[in-house]
């Protein structure tokens, strides 16, 4: 059988000194044929110079500044594959993710499939793993309500059909952090599940420089996409009825994000708002504050 196609879509933005690994990662993949899609959005630190010298068969898309969601869709509006998988470009890929990736696509009733991923630092160095934890029944409950799963970003690991996209209509190009959590969500409303290989197939990168530590965007991203999904006429009774505990629980996530990097008063305003949401959590906030108190002396 013919192997299909994997349009390969790397955003970036001002990113030259990481953009190099993320490509080497593309063109070392074991699946063929791929093709790569460089959106720059807007760069100024001569990533294109690094783009052109790393990876000159890739497809360079320049834009003026529009955001990663706009750069996203604009490099999987370019695309000439069936399948489209998207790299940030901090992250890198093992190689035999999009071959095991295409593989566990073919035989899935869903036509997205995503992986785990390793936690490393800015120099690749191991710092741990994120799995995915969705149940099996109803994910998208698990996902928005109790949390379970949100840890995985499909914005590196997923692969998905150019026609699944095409119709959730891309990422939101309102939403910067949460966009890919966002379409997740989005998907799993439409298809009701998603497929998923439990190995950790690409490196997350953490570091100053990284999305996911603006927790203020996020904070703003977040309460935006619920706003969004339970204003969705098609949103199932069952999960419709659990919305208290769905904003409480984002609240709670926002707060121990915003309390692991020292930000106490942001903690305290959404924890505050997640007790309103949900007063039974108080107990959970309490044990999960204490326990995030440094020892005498370290303040």
């Amino acid at each position: 059988m013919t192997s299909p196609l994997v349009s390969v879509i790397v955003p970036v933005h001002n990113g030259r000194a990481f953009i190099g690994d993320a490509l080497r990662s593309v063109f070392g993949q074991a699946h063929r044929p791929i093709e790569c899609i460089v959106v720059d959005d807007g760069s100024t630190d001569g990533t294109a110079e690094v783009v052109a010298a790393i990876a000159p068969d890739a497809i360079c898309i320049r834009q003026a500044r529009g955001g990663v969601s706009a750069a996203r869709n604009a490099g999987a509006a370019a695309a000439a594959g069936d399948l489209l998988a998207f790299l940030d470009a901090d992250d890198v890929w093992l190689p035999e993710k999009l071959t095991l990736q295409v593989r566990e696509l073919a035989r899935s009733p869903y036509p997205m499939v995503m992986c785990g991923a390793q936690i490393v630092d800015a120099d690749l160095r191991p710092r741990g793993e994120l799995r995915m934890a969705l149940p099996a029944a109803q994910p998208l409950l698990g996902m928005v309500v109790f949390g379970t799963g949100v840890r995985v970003s499909c914005s590196s690991t997923a692969l998905m059909t150019r026609a699944a996209f095409g119709g959730l209509d891309g990422f939101d190009a309102n939403l910067s952090t949460s966009a890919d959590w966002d379409l997740l969500a989005r998907f799993l409303l439409a298809f009701g599940g998603v497929a998923y290989v439990d190995r950790p197939l690409i490196k997350y990168r953490m570091h100053a420089g990284g999305m996911s530590r603006s927790i203020a965007a996020m904070e703003h991203d977040m309460r935006r996409a619920y706003d969004e999904l339970f204003a969705r006429a098609e949103l199932p009774p069952a999960l419709r009825t659990h919305r208290r505990e769905a904003y409480a629980s984002m609240r709670l996530m926002l707060a121990g994000s915003y309390w692991q990097v020292g930000a106490r008063t942001a903690a305290l305003r959404n924890a505050g708002v997640a007790l309103a949401w949900r007063p039974r959590v108080a107990r959970r906030l309490l044990r999960g504050a204490l326990a995030a108190l440094p020892r005498r002396g370290a303040w």
